[in-house]
Protein backbone atom coordinates (compact mmCIF):
# COMPACT_ATOMS: atom_id res chain seq x y z
CA UNK A 1 0.00 0.00 0.00
CA UNK A 2 0.99 3.27 -0.55
CA UNK A 3 3.29 5.32 2.50
CA UNK A 4 1.70 8.80 2.88
CA UNK A 5 4.35 9.45 5.65
CA UNK A 6 6.66 9.24 2.94
CA UNK A 7 4.96 11.94 0.86
CA UNK A 8 3.72 15.65 1.48
CA UNK A 9 0.31 15.24 2.60
CA UNK A 10 -2.72 17.92 1.50
CA UNK A 11 -4.03 16.26 4.67
CA UNK A 12 -1.01 18.13 7.02
CA UNK A 13 -2.49 21.55 5.05
CA UNK A 14 -6.27 20.58 5.88
CA UNK A 15 -5.23 20.29 9.46
CA UNK A 16 -3.93 23.85 9.30
CA UNK A 17 -7.69 24.76 9.41
CA UNK A 18 -9.63 27.20 11.23
CA UNK A 19 -13.73 27.31 11.66
CA UNK A 20 -14.92 30.45 9.27
CA UNK A 21 -12.11 29.63 6.87
CA UNK A 22 -14.23 29.87 4.05
CA UNK A 23 -15.09 33.52 4.25
CA UNK A 24 -16.18 33.25 7.76
CA UNK A 25 -18.30 30.31 6.81
CA UNK A 26 -17.16 26.98 7.07
CA UNK A 27 -16.18 23.78 10.00
CA UNK A 28 -12.42 23.08 10.07
CA UNK A 29 -12.32 18.95 9.72
CA UNK A 30 -11.66 17.69 12.62
CA UNK A 31 -8.00 16.45 13.93
CA UNK A 32 -9.69 13.02 14.27
CA UNK A 33 -11.35 12.60 11.15
CA UNK A 34 -8.08 13.36 9.46
CA UNK A 35 -6.72 11.24 11.69
CA UNK A 36 -8.78 8.92 10.83
CA UNK A 37 -8.82 9.40 6.82
CA UNK A 38 -4.94 9.09 6.36
CA UNK A 39 -5.01 5.90 8.18
CA UNK A 40 -7.69 4.60 5.60
CA UNK A 41 -5.98 5.93 2.88
CA UNK A 42 -2.65 4.18 3.51
CA UNK A 43 -4.36 1.20 4.55
CA UNK A 44 -6.62 0.76 1.01
CA UNK A 45 -5.40 2.83 -1.66
CA UNK A 46 -2.26 1.45 -3.58
CA UNK A 47 0.53 3.30 -5.49
CA UNK A 48 -0.74 2.69 -8.60
CA UNK A 49 -4.07 4.06 -7.84
CA UNK A 50 -4.03 8.03 -9.25
CA UNK A 51 -3.55 10.00 -6.35
CA UNK A 52 -7.35 12.61 -5.91
CA UNK A 53 -6.83 15.97 -5.52
CA UNK A 54 -7.90 16.74 -2.08
CA UNK A 55 -9.96 19.73 -0.60
CA UNK A 56 -11.95 20.49 2.39
CA UNK A 57 -16.01 21.04 2.43
CA UNK A 58 -17.63 23.46 4.44
CA UNK A 59 -19.24 21.17 6.60
CA UNK A 60 -16.22 19.63 7.98
CA UNK A 61 -15.46 16.95 5.67
CA UNK A 62 -12.93 16.30 2.53
CA UNK A 63 -13.66 15.83 -0.60
CA UNK A 64 -11.74 13.73 -3.29
CA UNK A 65 -11.66 14.01 -6.82
CA UNK A 66 -10.50 12.84 -9.83
CA UNK A 67 -10.53 14.22 -13.30
CA UNK A 68 -9.10 12.39 -15.63
CA UNK A 69 -10.09 11.88 -19.63
CA UNK A 70 -13.34 12.61 -20.40
CA UNK A 71 -14.31 11.31 -16.35
CA UNK A 72 -14.54 13.26 -13.37
CA UNK A 73 -15.05 11.46 -10.10
CA UNK A 74 -15.72 13.21 -6.56
CA UNK A 75 -15.81 11.17 -3.10
CA UNK A 76 -17.53 13.55 -0.55
CA UNK A 77 -16.28 12.09 2.89
CA UNK A 78 -18.31 12.92 6.00
CA UNK A 79 -15.31 12.27 8.62
CA UNK A 80 -17.47 11.91 11.40
CA UNK A 81 -19.86 9.24 10.04
CA UNK A 82 -17.22 7.53 7.84
CA UNK A 83 -19.91 7.81 5.08
CA UNK A 84 -19.22 9.32 1.54
CA UNK A 85 -20.85 9.76 -1.52
CA UNK A 86 -19.27 8.65 -5.03
CA UNK A 87 -19.98 10.37 -8.25
CA UNK A 88 -18.95 10.01 -11.49
CA UNK A 89 -19.89 11.82 -14.49
CA UNK A 90 -18.64 10.67 -17.76
CA UNK A 91 -18.55 14.45 -20.06
CA UNK A 92 -18.75 12.33 -23.45
CA UNK A 93 -21.26 10.13 -22.96
CA UNK A 94 -23.33 11.78 -19.87
CA UNK A 95 -23.08 8.72 -18.19
CA UNK A 96 -23.13 9.35 -13.95
CA UNK A 97 -23.33 7.47 -11.47
CA UNK A 98 -23.92 8.33 -7.65
CA UNK A 99 -23.52 5.90 -4.77
CA UNK A 100 -23.73 5.94 -1.20
CA UNK A 101 -20.69 4.37 0.78
CA UNK A 102 -20.00 3.32 4.21
CA UNK A 103 -16.44 3.87 4.76
CA UNK A 104 -15.93 1.71 7.66
CA UNK A 105 -16.54 -1.44 4.86
CA UNK A 106 -13.86 -2.94 3.19
CA UNK A 107 -15.93 -3.88 0.15
CA UNK A 108 -16.54 -0.07 -0.38
CA UNK A 109 -12.67 0.52 -0.46
CA UNK A 110 -12.32 -1.96 -2.44
CA UNK A 111 -15.30 -0.36 -5.02
CA UNK A 112 -13.14 2.95 -5.03
CA UNK A 113 -9.54 1.26 -5.94
CA UNK A 114 -11.47 -0.55 -8.56
CA UNK A 115 -12.79 2.31 -10.09
CA UNK A 116 -9.97 4.82 -9.17
CA UNK A 117 -7.53 2.59 -10.42
CA UNK A 118 -9.66 2.03 -14.01
CA UNK A 119 -8.69 5.55 -14.92
CA UNK A 120 -5.74 6.91 -16.93
CA UNK A 121 -4.12 10.19 -16.18
CA UNK A 122 -5.35 12.82 -18.62
CA UNK A 123 -5.99 15.97 -16.94
CA UNK A 124 -9.18 17.68 -18.20
CA UNK A 125 -8.46 20.77 -16.50
CA UNK A 126 -5.69 23.54 -17.20
CA UNK A 127 -4.30 26.29 -15.60
CA UNK A 128 -3.91 25.13 -11.86
CA UNK A 129 -7.28 25.28 -10.24
CA UNK A 130 -10.67 23.51 -10.29
CA UNK A 131 -13.37 26.22 -10.08
CA UNK A 132 -16.57 25.28 -8.18
CA UNK A 133 -19.39 27.40 -6.91
CA UNK A 134 -17.89 28.15 -3.70
CA UNK A 135 -14.33 27.60 -3.93
CA UNK A 136 -11.18 28.07 -6.47
CA UNK A 137 -8.04 26.24 -5.05
CA UNK A 138 -4.99 25.41 -6.20
CA UNK A 139 -4.70 21.70 -7.80
CA UNK A 140 -2.76 19.42 -4.97
CA UNK A 141 -2.89 15.89 -5.15
CA UNK A 142 -2.01 14.17 -1.84
CA UNK A 143 1.23 12.93 -3.85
Amino acid sequence: MASLAKRPSRLDELRLLKDGWLEGEGDAPSEKGLDWLAEALEKHIPEDVPSPFLYPTPEGGVQMEWSMGTTEISLDIDLGKRLAVWHSLNFETDVEECESMDLGDEASWQSLVTAAGSLTIEPRFAGGAIATAHRALPMMGWA
